[in-house]
Protein backbone atom coordinates (compact mmCIF):
# COMPACT_ATOMS: atom_id res chain seq x y z
CA UNK A 1 0.00 0.00 0.00
CA UNK A 2 3.23 2.23 0.64
CA UNK A 3 4.19 1.77 -2.68
CA UNK A 4 1.06 2.69 -4.27
CA UNK A 5 0.43 6.07 -2.72
CA UNK A 6 4.08 6.73 -3.25
CA UNK A 7 3.64 6.07 -7.18
CA UNK A 8 0.50 7.05 -7.14
CA UNK A 9 1.34 10.33 -8.93
CA UNK A 10 2.42 8.51 -11.66
CA UNK A 11 -0.78 5.96 -11.71
CA UNK A 12 -2.65 9.18 -12.08
CA UNK A 13 -1.01 11.06 -14.65
CA UNK A 14 -0.46 7.41 -16.51
CA UNK A 15 -4.38 7.11 -16.58
CA UNK A 16 -5.06 10.69 -18.07
CA UNK A 17 -2.49 10.01 -20.65
CA UNK A 18 -4.46 6.95 -21.59
CA UNK A 19 -7.78 8.76 -21.61
CA UNK A 20 -6.21 11.27 -24.38
CA UNK A 21 -5.76 7.92 -26.50
CA UNK A 22 -8.90 6.30 -25.91
CA UNK A 23 -11.41 9.44 -25.46
CA UNK A 24 -13.22 10.69 -28.90
CA UNK A 25 -10.67 12.71 -30.88
CA UNK A 26 -12.36 15.76 -31.39
CA UNK A 27 -11.62 19.47 -30.11
CA UNK A 28 -14.38 20.26 -28.14
CA UNK A 29 -15.98 22.95 -25.72
CA UNK A 30 -13.54 26.02 -24.77
CA UNK A 31 -10.41 24.18 -26.23
CA UNK A 32 -12.36 25.08 -29.87
CA UNK A 33 -12.53 28.54 -29.18
CA UNK A 34 -8.91 29.04 -28.21
CA UNK A 35 -7.65 27.06 -30.67
CA UNK A 36 -9.71 28.42 -33.63
CA UNK A 37 -8.02 32.05 -32.38
CA UNK A 38 -5.19 30.73 -34.23
CA UNK A 39 -6.55 31.54 -37.42
CA UNK A 40 -6.81 35.29 -36.45
CA UNK A 41 -2.10 35.23 -36.98
CA UNK A 42 -2.77 33.51 -39.99
CA UNK A 43 -5.49 36.74 -40.84
CA UNK A 44 -3.14 39.49 -39.09
CA UNK A 45 -0.12 37.84 -39.22
CA UNK A 46 2.64 38.66 -36.47
CA UNK A 47 1.22 42.29 -36.34
CA UNK A 48 -0.08 45.00 -33.93
CA UNK A 49 -3.37 43.92 -35.71
CA UNK A 50 -3.03 40.53 -34.34
CA UNK A 51 -2.44 41.48 -30.79
CA UNK A 52 -5.60 44.15 -30.98
CA UNK A 53 -7.87 42.32 -32.57
CA UNK A 54 -6.95 38.55 -31.13
CA UNK A 55 -10.26 37.61 -29.12
CA UNK A 56 -8.15 35.81 -26.38
CA UNK A 57 -4.66 35.87 -24.70
CA UNK A 58 -2.12 36.23 -27.68
CA UNK A 59 1.02 34.14 -25.90
CA UNK A 60 -1.51 31.04 -26.14
CA UNK A 61 -2.28 31.93 -29.67
CA UNK A 62 1.05 32.01 -30.66
CA UNK A 63 2.03 28.70 -29.00
CA UNK A 64 -0.36 26.69 -30.57
CA UNK A 65 0.18 28.39 -33.86
CA UNK A 66 3.82 27.65 -33.70
CA UNK A 67 2.53 24.23 -33.20
CA UNK A 68 0.14 23.89 -35.76
CA UNK A 69 3.45 25.18 -38.19
CA UNK A 70 5.11 21.95 -37.17
CA UNK A 71 2.59 19.64 -36.23
CA UNK A 72 -0.38 20.79 -37.40
CA UNK A 73 -3.70 21.55 -35.36
CA UNK A 74 -5.39 18.18 -34.24
CA UNK A 75 -7.02 17.13 -30.77
CA UNK A 76 -4.47 14.12 -29.81
CA UNK A 77 -1.67 16.07 -30.38
CA UNK A 78 -2.57 19.32 -28.92
CA UNK A 79 -3.46 17.31 -25.72
CA UNK A 80 -0.51 15.14 -26.16
CA UNK A 81 1.41 18.56 -25.99
CA UNK A 82 -1.13 20.13 -23.14
CA UNK A 83 -0.20 16.72 -20.89
CA UNK A 84 3.77 17.47 -21.73
CA UNK A 85 3.25 21.14 -20.43
CA UNK A 86 1.98 19.29 -17.09
CA UNK A 87 5.08 17.13 -16.91
CA UNK A 88 7.02 20.28 -17.22
CA UNK A 89 5.25 21.72 -14.37
CA UNK A 90 5.92 18.56 -12.31
CA UNK A 91 9.50 18.72 -12.94
CA UNK A 92 9.44 22.68 -11.90
CA UNK A 93 7.46 21.75 -8.65
CA UNK A 94 10.30 19.55 -7.37
CA UNK A 95 12.88 22.03 -9.19
CA UNK A 96 11.41 24.50 -6.43
CA UNK A 97 10.68 22.59 -3.29
CA UNK A 98 14.68 21.72 -3.71
CA UNK A 99 15.59 25.07 -3.91
CA UNK A 100 13.73 26.44 -0.94
CA UNK A 101 13.38 23.37 1.50
CA UNK A 102 16.62 22.37 1.76
CA UNK A 103 15.29 19.28 0.67
CA UNK A 104 17.87 17.05 -1.64
CA UNK A 105 16.60 14.27 -1.68
CA UNK A 106 13.05 14.60 -2.13
CA UNK A 107 11.41 11.95 -5.06
CA UNK A 108 9.86 13.02 -8.10
CA UNK A 109 7.08 11.34 -7.24
CA UNK A 110 5.91 13.86 -4.69
CA UNK A 111 5.75 16.66 -7.48
CA UNK A 112 3.69 14.45 -9.92
CA UNK A 113 0.66 14.00 -7.12
CA UNK A 114 -0.45 17.49 -8.71
CA UNK A 115 -2.56 14.88 -11.29
CA UNK A 116 -4.10 13.08 -7.97
CA UNK A 117 -6.12 16.44 -7.14
CA UNK A 118 -9.51 16.73 -8.17
CA UNK A 119 -10.76 17.49 -11.74
CA UNK A 120 -6.94 18.31 -12.58
CA UNK A 121 -7.97 15.91 -14.81
CA UNK A 122 -9.55 18.78 -17.16
CA UNK A 123 -6.43 21.33 -16.95
CA UNK A 124 -4.47 18.48 -18.20
CA UNK A 125 -6.93 16.63 -21.11
CA UNK A 126 -8.09 19.72 -22.61
CA UNK A 127 -5.64 22.30 -24.53
CA UNK A 128 -7.17 25.08 -22.49
CA UNK A 129 -4.87 28.60 -21.46
CA UNK A 130 -4.30 26.75 -18.05
CA UNK A 131 -0.98 24.49 -18.53
CA UNK A 132 1.00 26.89 -20.48
CA UNK A 133 0.17 30.11 -18.05
CA UNK A 134 0.66 27.96 -15.40
CA UNK A 135 4.18 26.16 -16.87
CA UNK A 136 5.22 29.78 -17.53
CA UNK A 137 4.38 31.18 -14.19
CA UNK A 138 6.03 28.42 -12.37
CA UNK A 139 9.41 29.09 -14.36
CA UNK A 140 8.92 32.92 -13.47
CA UNK A 141 8.58 31.45 -9.57
CA UNK A 142 11.37 29.63 -10.01
CA UNK A 143 13.55 32.30 -11.11
CA UNK A 144 12.52 34.47 -8.95
CA UNK A 145 13.94 32.16 -5.84
CA UNK A 146 16.96 31.43 -7.75
CA UNK A 147 17.34 35.18 -8.16
CA UNK A 148 16.69 35.69 -4.17
CA UNK A 149 18.94 33.02 -2.83
CA UNK A 150 21.69 34.40 -5.48
CA UNK A 151 25.21 36.15 -4.03
CA UNK A 152 25.75 36.92 -7.92
CA UNK A 153 24.23 37.17 -11.34
CA UNK A 154 20.88 37.95 -9.46
CA UNK A 155 19.40 40.63 -11.72
CA UNK A 156 19.64 38.55 -14.88
CA UNK A 157 17.66 36.01 -12.75
CA UNK A 158 15.55 38.44 -11.86
CA UNK A 159 14.98 39.59 -15.70
CA UNK A 160 13.77 36.16 -16.24
CA UNK A 161 11.54 35.88 -13.82
CA UNK A 162 10.26 38.95 -14.87
CA UNK A 163 10.10 38.05 -18.39
CA UNK A 164 7.69 34.63 -18.22
CA UNK A 165 5.55 36.42 -15.38
CA UNK A 166 4.68 38.99 -18.28
CA UNK A 167 4.20 35.81 -20.58
CA UNK A 168 2.29 34.07 -17.87
CA UNK A 169 -0.39 37.08 -17.70
CA UNK A 170 -0.25 37.20 -21.38
CA UNK A 171 -1.44 33.22 -21.68
CA UNK A 172 -3.97 34.13 -18.94
CA UNK A 173 -4.78 37.82 -18.36
CA UNK A 174 -5.76 37.56 -15.13
CA UNK A 175 -2.75 36.27 -13.51
CA UNK A 176 -1.22 40.35 -13.61
CA UNK A 177 -2.60 39.59 -9.62
CA UNK A 178 0.18 37.87 -9.52
CA UNK A 179 2.91 40.42 -9.84
CA UNK A 180 2.05 41.57 -6.67
CA UNK A 181 2.51 39.15 -3.77
CA UNK A 182 6.05 39.24 -4.29
CA UNK A 183 6.47 42.99 -3.20
CA UNK A 184 6.33 41.46 -0.10
CA UNK A 185 10.06 41.08 0.09
CA UNK A 186 10.89 44.51 0.68
CA UNK A 187 9.69 43.82 4.39
CA UNK A 188 12.45 41.41 5.14
CA UNK A 189 15.27 43.63 5.45
CA UNK A 190 17.95 40.49 5.77
CA UNK A 191 17.63 40.48 2.51
CA UNK A 192 20.05 42.46 1.76
CA UNK A 193 19.53 42.58 -2.33
CA UNK A 194 16.04 42.62 -2.27
CA UNK A 195 15.80 46.00 -4.60
CA UNK A 196 18.13 44.32 -7.12
CA UNK A 197 15.81 41.52 -7.42
CA UNK A 198 12.28 42.83 -7.13
CA UNK A 199 12.57 46.36 -9.20
CA UNK A 200 14.13 44.51 -12.51
CA UNK A 201 11.29 41.88 -11.93
CA UNK A 202 8.41 44.19 -11.60
CA UNK A 203 9.62 46.45 -14.39
CA UNK A 204 10.17 43.96 -17.01
CA UNK A 205 6.95 42.58 -15.95
CA UNK A 206 5.08 45.52 -16.37
CA UNK A 207 6.68 46.33 -20.00
CA UNK A 208 5.97 42.95 -21.13
CA UNK A 209 2.02 43.51 -20.48
CA UNK A 210 1.22 46.91 -20.13
CA UNK A 211 1.67 48.20 -23.79
CA UNK A 212 -0.45 45.48 -25.20
CA UNK A 213 -3.00 46.68 -22.04
CA UNK A 214 -3.08 50.00 -23.30
CA UNK A 215 -3.51 48.95 -27.01
CA UNK A 216 -6.79 46.99 -25.75
CA UNK A 217 -7.95 49.73 -23.17
CA UNK A 218 -8.44 47.01 -20.53
CA UNK A 219 -7.04 43.21 -19.74
CA UNK A 220 -8.99 42.24 -22.61
CA UNK A 221 -8.88 42.24 -26.56
CA UNK A 222 -11.70 44.67 -26.96
CA UNK A 223 -13.93 41.82 -29.23
CA UNK A 224 -13.82 39.64 -26.41
CA UNK A 225 -17.29 38.38 -25.84
CA UNK A 226 -18.24 39.01 -22.40
CA UNK A 227 -21.63 38.38 -21.00
CA UNK A 228 -22.84 40.52 -18.28
CA UNK A 229 -23.67 39.44 -14.78
CA UNK A 230 -26.80 40.88 -12.50
CA UNK A 231 -23.56 41.79 -9.39
CA UNK A 232 -21.64 44.09 -11.90
CA UNK A 233 -18.10 43.80 -12.71
CA UNK A 234 -17.27 41.41 -9.39
CA UNK A 235 -19.23 38.57 -8.17
CA UNK A 236 -19.06 38.16 -4.68
CA UNK A 237 -20.54 34.45 -5.87
CA UNK A 238 -17.77 33.05 -7.81
CA UNK A 239 -15.16 34.68 -4.83
CA UNK A 240 -17.05 32.26 -2.79
CA UNK A 241 -17.06 29.48 -4.81
CA UNK A 242 -13.57 30.06 -6.04
CA UNK A 243 -12.64 29.66 -2.20
CA UNK A 244 -14.49 27.25 -1.35
CA UNK A 245 -13.87 24.49 -4.15
CA UNK A 246 -10.05 25.15 -2.85
CA UNK A 247 -10.76 23.94 0.21
CA UNK A 248 -11.26 20.58 -1.62
CA UNK A 249 -7.96 20.85 -3.05
CA UNK A 250 -6.29 21.78 0.11
CA UNK A 251 -8.22 18.54 1.99
CA UNK A 252 -6.65 15.90 -0.25
CA UNK A 253 -3.46 17.70 -0.66
CA UNK A 254 -2.89 17.93 3.47
CA UNK A 255 -5.68 15.86 5.04
CA UNK A 256 -3.87 15.34 8.78
CA UNK A 257 -2.73 19.09 8.91
CA UNK A 258 -5.87 20.57 7.83
CA UNK A 259 -8.33 18.07 10.19
CA UNK A 260 -5.56 19.11 13.22
CA UNK A 261 -5.89 23.12 12.18
CA UNK A 262 -9.64 22.21 12.34
CA UNK A 263 -9.46 20.39 15.58
CA UNK A 264 -8.05 22.90 17.64
CA UNK A 265 -9.72 25.98 16.16
CA UNK A 266 -13.68 24.70 16.23
CA UNK A 267 -15.29 27.48 17.93
CA UNK A 268 -13.51 29.68 15.71
CA UNK A 269 -14.53 27.52 12.72
CA UNK A 270 -18.31 27.26 13.77
CA UNK A 271 -18.80 31.04 14.26
CA UNK A 272 -17.40 31.08 10.42
CA UNK A 273 -20.20 28.04 9.84
CA UNK A 274 -22.80 30.36 11.11
CA UNK A 275 -21.10 33.73 9.14
CA UNK A 276 -21.48 31.67 5.93
CA UNK A 277 -24.56 30.68 5.82
CA UNK A 278 -25.71 34.21 6.66
CA UNK A 279 -23.20 35.61 3.79
CA UNK A 280 -25.06 32.98 1.59
CA UNK A 281 -28.60 34.80 2.00
CA UNK A 282 -26.63 38.27 1.10
CA UNK A 283 -25.26 36.56 -2.26
CA UNK A 284 -27.52 37.38 -5.13
CA UNK A 285 -28.15 33.77 -7.47
CA UNK A 286 -26.98 31.63 -3.87
CA UNK A 287 -27.22 29.04 -5.81
CA UNK A 288 -24.65 26.39 -7.66
CA UNK A 289 -24.99 22.85 -8.84
CA UNK A 290 -22.16 20.97 -8.75
CA UNK A 291 -21.19 18.21 -11.48
CA UNK A 292 -24.57 19.99 -13.42
CA UNK A 293 -24.08 17.45 -16.40
CA UNK A 294 -25.11 14.71 -14.11
CA UNK A 295 -27.26 16.02 -11.64
CA UNK A 296 -29.67 18.25 -13.71
CA UNK A 297 -31.05 14.68 -14.60
CA UNK A 298 -33.32 14.80 -11.13
CA UNK A 299 -36.35 16.30 -11.01
CA UNK A 300 -36.10 20.58 -11.17
CA UNK A 301 -36.77 20.35 -7.14
CA UNK A 302 -34.38 18.15 -6.10
CA UNK A 303 -31.99 20.28 -8.18
CA UNK A 304 -32.99 23.76 -6.66
CA UNK A 305 -32.49 22.23 -3.46
CA UNK A 306 -29.15 20.19 -4.28
CA UNK A 307 -27.97 23.62 -5.90
CA UNK A 308 -29.02 26.03 -3.08
CA UNK A 309 -27.89 23.60 0.06
CA UNK A 310 -23.91 23.42 -2.13
CA UNK A 311 -24.05 27.20 -1.99
CA UNK A 312 -24.26 27.18 1.59
CA UNK A 313 -21.71 24.68 2.10
CA UNK A 314 -19.25 26.13 -0.24
CA UNK A 315 -19.35 29.56 1.26
CA UNK A 316 -18.79 27.72 4.30
CA UNK A 317 -16.13 26.12 3.04
CA UNK A 318 -14.31 29.47 1.44
CA UNK A 319 -14.71 31.25 4.73
CA UNK A 320 -12.98 28.44 6.32
CA UNK A 321 -9.84 28.44 3.75
CA UNK A 322 -9.40 32.33 3.95
CA UNK A 323 -9.00 31.89 7.90
CA UNK A 324 -6.78 28.82 7.45
CA UNK A 325 -4.43 30.88 4.79
CA UNK A 326 -4.50 34.10 7.04
CA UNK A 327 -3.57 31.79 10.11
CA UNK A 328 -0.87 30.69 8.45
CA UNK A 329 0.24 33.98 6.79
CA UNK A 330 0.60 35.33 10.07
CA UNK A 331 2.53 32.26 11.57
CA UNK A 332 4.91 32.01 8.99
CA UNK A 333 5.40 36.13 8.06
CA UNK A 334 9.27 35.81 9.11
CA UNK A 335 9.80 33.28 5.87
CA UNK A 336 9.32 35.09 2.86
CA UNK A 337 8.57 31.77 1.13
CA UNK A 338 5.66 30.77 2.78
CA UNK A 339 4.53 34.45 2.75
CA UNK A 340 5.04 34.70 -1.36
CA UNK A 341 3.37 31.32 -1.54
CA UNK A 342 0.35 32.11 0.69
CA UNK A 343 -0.76 35.70 -1.07
CA UNK A 344 0.05 34.20 -4.44
CA UNK A 345 -2.58 31.92 -3.54
CA UNK A 346 -5.07 33.77 -2.45
CA UNK A 347 -4.40 36.60 -5.27
CA UNK A 348 -5.51 34.29 -7.95
CA UNK A 349 -8.01 32.59 -5.66
CA UNK A 350 -9.76 35.89 -5.94
CA UNK A 351 -9.26 36.28 -9.63
CA UNK A 352 -12.88 33.98 -10.11
CA UNK A 353 -14.25 37.16 -9.28
CA UNK A 354 -13.56 39.34 -11.90
CA UNK A 355 -15.05 36.51 -14.36
CA UNK A 356 -18.48 37.45 -13.65
CA UNK A 357 -20.08 35.69 -16.37
CA UNK A 358 -19.27 31.76 -15.69
CA UNK A 359 -17.67 29.92 -13.16
CA UNK A 360 -15.71 26.91 -13.37
CA UNK A 361 -13.80 24.35 -11.20
CA UNK A 362 -10.93 24.77 -13.32
CA UNK A 363 -10.69 28.39 -11.77
CA UNK A 364 -9.31 28.03 -8.50
CA UNK A 365 -7.42 24.63 -9.70
CA UNK A 366 -4.69 27.43 -11.10
CA UNK A 367 -3.29 27.36 -7.45
CA UNK A 368 -1.96 23.32 -8.25
CA UNK A 369 1.13 23.92 -8.24
CA UNK A 370 1.61 26.06 -5.54
CA UNK A 371 -0.32 24.14 -3.21
CA UNK A 372 1.93 21.11 -3.97
CA UNK A 373 4.79 23.19 -2.96
CA UNK A 374 3.01 24.77 -0.20
CA UNK A 375 2.02 21.13 1.04
CA UNK A 376 5.61 19.92 1.40
CA UNK A 377 6.55 21.33 4.56
CA UNK A 378 3.15 20.56 6.36
CA UNK A 379 2.72 17.02 5.31
CA UNK A 380 2.22 14.83 8.36
CA UNK A 381 1.76 10.76 8.56
CA UNK A 382 -1.61 9.26 7.24
CA UNK A 383 -2.89 5.80 7.60
CA UNK A 384 -1.90 4.07 4.47
CA UNK A 385 -5.52 2.82 3.73
CA UNK A 386 -6.49 6.18 4.08
CA UNK A 387 -5.03 7.97 1.77
CA UNK A 388 -5.46 5.33 -0.58
CA UNK A 389 -8.84 6.02 -0.68
CA UNK A 390 -8.61 9.77 -0.60
CA UNK A 391 -6.42 9.47 -3.81
CA UNK A 392 -8.90 6.96 -5.40
CA UNK A 393 -11.78 8.90 -4.79
CA UNK A 394 -10.02 12.44 -6.22
CA UNK A 395 -8.94 9.94 -9.36
CA UNK A 396 -12.35 8.89 -10.14
CA UNK A 397 -13.77 12.59 -10.17
CA UNK A 398 -10.79 13.64 -12.35
CA UNK A 399 -12.04 10.55 -14.72
CA UNK A 400 -15.92 11.63 -14.44
CA UNK A 401 -15.11 15.28 -15.11
CA UNK A 402 -13.29 14.23 -18.58
CA UNK A 403 -15.58 11.69 -19.48
CA UNK A 404 -18.41 13.19 -19.15
CA UNK A 405 -17.52 16.34 -21.68
CA UNK A 406 -17.87 13.55 -24.57
CA UNK A 407 -20.59 11.53 -23.02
Amino acid sequence: MLTLNKNIGYIAASILLLLIFFLPHLIIWDEKWYLNCVNSVTKYGLSIDFLKYNPTAPVHTLIYYFFDTVFGIYAIGVRLFNFFLCLCMCLLINKIIKLNQNVTSLQLSYSFTLFTLPCFFVLGFFALTEAPCLLLYLTSVYFLFKSINASKNNIALSILSGLFLGLAILTRQLFLASIFPPLAIFFYKENKHRFSVIIPYLLVALLMCVPIFYLWKGILPPNTPIMPHPEGIISLKHLALSLGYALFYFIVALPVYLFNFIAKNKRNILILTVVGILISFFIKDNTFLPASGALSRFQPGVVQIIALLFFKLITIFGLILAYFLLHELYNRRNEFEQVFLILSMLAILATPALITHFFSSRYPLQISPLLIIFAHSRLLPIDPKFQFLINGVCIAISLVSVITFFY
